[in-house]
């Protein structure tokens, strides 16, 4: 027998069996180039299409500073929205130190721009604020279709007004948001961030002094005021009356010329 070289040598494998072989390895050739377009694909529809918005809610003013016994206005924004995202109701606390402040009423909507969240004018969300120690629970749920809300309601608005009257006592209160949900035109949850607490910072007149200097001031008067009108004059009588704190003439209605030295 003579000699063959080996990759001459017959082998044990069919021509069928490597056609069908051949053909496996074909099949999945074009099958991993038909995957890579798709995975391109998908990588950039997930890195180039926006975002969904992030709404954001505030507290305006940012920092007041009032004296006691003086109204404070607050107002409740919120921003961030855009056409793919409106906002369909929110739960919200607003936190407040209430013996610094003490929480008068709510408004719900915005002062220019209306209520957002009754666009259409329904008049039936019946939005309510709940006071509590220290806190107010705000709450509204918009009756409008998801088309109103998502063309016409604007980027950032206020949500709602809130009145509080400042105490007489030296302080700071913080104004803080707590956010229980905020929902999309669609009923679905929205996450939202929030600004760091407002500041209403409250300063109060020492009126005791004030009324000290304002006695004091008379009291050094009187002896002008005796030798110029004399000691039964009616202005001496409203001098004296003005120093002991009891009710008497004006002086606009002083009538009569007053007397010799």
């Amino acid at each position: 027998m003579s000699w063959i070289p080996k990759h001459r040598q017959p082998s044990n494998v069919d021509d069928a069996s490597v056609r069908r072989r051949c053909a496996n390895l074909y099949r999945r050739s074009v099958a991993t180039h038909r995957l890579i377009p798709l995975a391109l694909v998908i990588f950039v529809a997930i890195f180039t299409l926006p975002s969904a918005a992030a709404p954001l809610l505030s507290v305006s003013p940012a920092s007041q500073t009032v004296t006691g016994g003086s109204p404070v206005t607050l107002n409740l924004d919120i921003s961030g929205l855009d056409l793919s995202t409106s906002l369909g109701g929110f739960d919200v606390d607003i936190g407040f130190d209430p013996s610094v402040l003490t929480f008068n009423s709510a408004s719900f909507g915005d002062p220019v721009l209306g209520d957002q969240l009754d666009l259409s004018l329904l008049g039936l969300n019946n939005p309510t604020a709940t006071p509590g120690p220290g806190n107010i629970n705000l709450i509204e749920v918009s009756f409008d279709d998801e088309a109103t809300l998502l063309l016409q309601q604007a980027d950032a608005f206020t949500l709602v007004r809130l009145f509080f009257t400042a105490g007489f006592v030296d302080g700071t209160s913080p104004i803080t948001i707590g956010v229980n949900g905020l929902t999309d035109a669609g009923g679905n949850i929205l996450s939202a961030t929030t600004e760091p607490p407002a500041l209403i910072e409250v300063t109060t007149v020492p009126l005791p002094s004030a009324l000290l200097m304002l006695a004091g001031g008379l009291a050094a008067l009187l002896p002008r005021i005796r030798k110029q009108y004399g000691a039964g004059s009616r202005v001496h009588g409203f001098a004296t009356s003005a120093l002991l704190g009891e009710r008497g003439s004006s002086p606009s209605v002083f009538s009569g010329s007053p007397r010799a030295p």
